[in-house]
């Protein structure tokens, strides 16, 4: 079960996103170098770490895209909702055509 933050409402959203975020720094930690990646966030509207025109950018995992990754991860604020979020999501995974 989630732990409740005694103040509720957006204490506990805090809570949650501060638990991933850091679930999501310790994965990005692990990176080897030559893998790539990006990193979505959506909260309201998508946000990318790095851009490709409309789309998300894989970038490898140098340290210097790992820092800037995880600070990037770590700026991430519960400004908005989560409706919408299945099509915004699939629209940023579309292939460029």
């Amino acid at each position: 079960s989630m732990a409740q933050n005694p103040a509720g409402g957006q204490g506990t959203r805090d809570t949650r996103l501060a638990r991933c975020q850091q679930e999501l720094v310790t994965m990005i930690d692990n990176l080897p170098a030559a893998r790539r990646f990006s990193v979505v966030a959506f909260s309201g509207a998508l946000r990318f770490f790095r851009q490709d025109g409309a789309r998300p950018a894989l970038v490898h995992a140098s340290l210097d895209a790992k820092e800037a990754a995880k600070a990037f991860v770590l700026a991430l604020r519960p400004t908005g909702g989560t409706q919408g979020m299945k099509a915004a999501l699939l629209r940023s995974l579309e292939a460029p055509g």
